[in-house]
C-alpha cells in the first residue's frame, strides 16, 4: 500500500532568530531588520549602571535588552549576582525563557505578552517603594512610561538599542510561500518597503497582538 506523504508547507520567517518558532515545515530565514546596539559612552546607558544599585524591579520587553544588560555588566565593575539580588519581570515565555538561560527566575512573566499584559500583572502590586529600570528599545512605544508616570512610580527608562531596516543580499519571490511569519511590527514595516504589497493567497502568522494590529493596518480584511 502507498503511503501519502504530507506535503511540507514553505514558510518565509522574517524576525531575527526562527529558533522560538516550532515547525515541521520548510522554514526560510530572511531577517528583514538588524538590531544596532546604542554605545556604552551613551549618557543614557551611563546613568543606568552607575544608578544599577538603586533599582529593585528590571522590565524586560525583549530578548535583546536581556541579552545586551547581560554583556554589559562587566564593562561597568557589575556582576550576575548583581543583577540576580533585583526582581526581574518579563513581557512573555520567551523572554522568561532567556532569563532563565542566565539562572535568573523571573517572579512575573505576563500572561498577556504585550507592555498592556504586563501592566494587568503590575497594576495590583504594592509598588510605591519600587525602583524600575527597564532597558528597551528605542522603537518601543510608551505604553510602560505612561503607567509609570500616572501612577508616580520611581522609573528609568533607557533606550539600549535601535531596531532597523535590513536590506536582504537576496529577496525570494513570494510566489513559493504559504505561509509568511511577522514577529514585530518592525518586520510588517520592513516587508511593506521590500515587497510593496501583501499577497492575499498567504497565511499570515503574527507574533503578538500589536504585530497583528500592525498588519491589519496594511491587510484590513484580516481574520484576528
Amino acid at each position: 500500500m502507498l503511503r501519502c506523504e504530507k506535503k511540507l508547507r514553505k514558510i518565509l520567517y522574517t524576525g531575527l532568530n526562527p529558533a522560538h518558532y516550532h515547525s515541521t515545515d520548510q522554514l526560510t530565514h530572511c531577517p528583514l531588520i538588524k538590531i544596532i546596539p546604542r554605545p556604552l559612552t551613551d549618557p543614557c546607558i551611563q546613568k543606568a549602571f552607575r544608578d544599577f544599585h538603586l533599582f529593585t524591579h528590571l522590565i524586560f520587553t525583549s530578548k535583546t535588552s536581556i541579552h545586551l544588560l547581560h554583556d554589559h555588566l562587566s564593562h561597568f565593575g557589575l556582576s550576575l549576582d548583581d543583577w540576580k539580588s533585583k526582581t526581574s519581570i518579563a513581557v512573555g515565555q520567551v523572554s522568561g525563557s532567556h532569563l532563565r538561560a542566565l539562572g535568573i527566575q523571573p517572579a512575573l512573566i505576563a500572561k498577556e505578552e504585550t507592555a498592556e499584559g504586563l501592566i494587568i500583572e503590575l497594576h495590583p502590586l504594592s509598588l510605591q517603594k519600587a525602583s524600575f529600570f527597564w532597558p528597551h528599545s528605542a522603537q518601543a512605544r510608551s505604553v510602560l512610561v505612561d503607567f509609570f508616570t500616572d501612577r508616580h512610580l520611581n522609573y528609568y527608562a533607557c533606550p539600549f538599542y535601535d531596531t532597523q531596516f535590513r536590506q536582504p543580499e537576496y529577496i525570494p519571490s513570494l510566489e513559493q510561500f504559504d505561509e509568511i511569519v511577522f514577529t514585530s511590527p518592525s518586520t510588517v514595516h520592513a516587508f511593506a518597503k521590500i515587497f510593496g504589497y501583501f499577497p492575499i493567497d498567504k497565511k499570515y502568522v503574527t507574533i503578538g497582538p500589536i504585530t497583528l494590529q500592525c498588519l491589519q493596518t496594511y491587510i484590513p480584511q484580516l481574520n484576528s
